[in-house]
């Protein structure tokens, strides 16, 4: 699955700890799913759609009881990362914004250093 996902590498100036790093990284991928959405079935559209509510909840991390922006709802909620974030609903958005997004984010990377076998980054 190397070449599928168009949304990586990121971007060499990622930061996981900026919440409009982390927005724009889901407003990609929300339009890559969105433009696939004959995919939804494939392993790599659920994949980005893990992805997606990673980045979502990063950029959000008030989801669902603070403020957050519309996503297009093609993109059900759906999957292991926004069901766990849901459950209790999104009981791990009380804790400390640094800690929420370094959380996802090592999850974020486990998951594509896995499924993304080329540099997780540009190299420029």
């Amino acid at each position: 699955m190397q070449g599928s996902f168009p949304f990586f590498p990121l971007a060499s100036n990622f930061n996981h700890l900026d919440g409009r790093t982390w927005a724009l990284l889901a407003n990609t991928i929300q339009d890559w799913l969105t433009d696939n959405i004959s995919l939804t079935r494939s392993d790599v559209w659920l994949w980005g759609r893990e992805f997606f509510w990673m980045a979502f909840v990063a950029a959000f991390p008030g989801f669902p009881r603070r403020e957050w922006p519309l996503w297009d709802p093609k993109i059900g909620m759906e999957g292991e990362f926004i069901t766990y974030w849901m459950s209790d609903f999104g009981s791990g958005s009380e804790g400390p914004l640094k800690d929420i997004q370094n959380g996802v984010w090592r999850k974020f990377h486990d998951l594509a250093t896995m499924l993304y076998l080329l540099p997780l980054f540009k190299d420029y």
